[in-house]
């Protein structure tokens, strides 16, 4: 097993998160994802009031989605990832491989009549 660094951040504190604020997170992300050694597509997960969620690639599906918006969103969950490749060679040249990186934000809105005393929380 190599090495793994990184940085995990959580805030605990009530925020609303409006399309604006979901555009330039959703940008932030895209941009990082572009910095990884190969570029990675950002997977979007959204957790709905009654615990069913749903994945998608497409940030347009979060905002036209009509069962998150009739029932409530808990959860917003923004992730990519690039996965180490094996060495390879290329006619007489060994590529040596590249490492993993990952790039995960997560929304948790609390819903007030089930958790009263927990606050919202981001998690990076």
């Amino acid at each position: 097993m190599s090495l793994k660094t990184g940085v995990d951040e959580t805030y605990y504190r009530s925020f609303v998160l409006d399309e604006n604020g979901l555009r330039e997170f959703q940008k932030m992300m895209g941009n990082a994802a572009q910095r990884f050694p190969a570029p990675a597509e950002v997977t979007y997960t959204i957790v709905t009031s009654d615990f069913r969620y749903f994945e998608t690639m497409r940030f347009e599906d979060i905002l036209h989605d009509l069962e998150g918006q009739k029932k409530g969103i808990i959860q917003i969950a923004m992730r990519a990832g690039f996965v180490e490749e094996p060495p390879r060679i290329e006619g007489d040249i060994v590529r040596e491989p590249r490492g993993n990186w990952n790039i995960s934000l997560n929304f948790n809105i609390v819903q007030k009549d089930f958790w009263d005393r927990d606050s919202d929380r981001i998690s990076l």
